[in-house]
């Protein structure tokens, strides 16, 4: 895997599309080392350059100056408080996120201005975060949700080869 750091422009986007139930993003990594097989968000890395195939899974584009960006778009008095979406495109707590704890720092940015947020995963790593996690939830800001594909180990590492199991997944829930 090359993780290839960035400085990015901004890192709200606003979501136009009905059918996929948020208003608003932010992904602090493009690409995904998980490498699931069904991932609707292979396609984007093109818009980066990169193939929708191995190069999703091995080029992973590192928003390193997401935290900031984040408070700063926070702070534009124009902003309507809406949820934001982490992970709308690929998954905040894949492996990067272990080197360059960019997920956390959003969160404790969503904390700070008491801004809601939602996070979708499929990685028990999530749990370093429970602190923080604990805090938003305290206020009502967060929710979470762990995709399960299959219970089925075989079936489910076939399909997300680099992902926890299910069994990790359901202990994630459980707390």
């Amino acid at each position: 895997t090359q993780y290839i750091e960035q400085e990015s422009k901004s890192i709200v986007n606003k979501v136009d599309s009905p059918d996929v139930g948020m208003y608003y993003s932010m992904n602090p990594y493009a690409g995904c080392e998980h490498g699931c097989i069904y991932c609707y968000a292979r396609n984007a890395h093109e818009y980066w350059g990169y193939s929708a195939g191995l190069d999703f899974e091995q080029k992973i584009i590192v928003k390193v100056n997401a935290p900031q960006l984040f408070r700063k778009f926070l702070m534009n008095s124009k902003w309507e408080c809406l949820p934001i979406s982490l992970s709308g495109n690929t998954d905040c707590y894949q492996p990067a996120e272990q080197k360059y704890h960019l997920t956390r720092q959003l969160l404790e940015v969503a904390n700070e201005f008491n801004q809601p947020v939602g996070l979708i995963s499929k990685n028990g790593y999530m749990l370093k975060d429970l602190d923080i996690l604990s805090k938003l939830a305290s206020k009502k800001l967060v929710s979470v949700l762990v995709t399960i594909t299959s219970l089925n180990e075989e079936l489910q590492r076939g399909m997300g080869p680099r992902t926890t199991t299910a069994n990790q997944r359901l202990a994630l829930i459980k707390d």
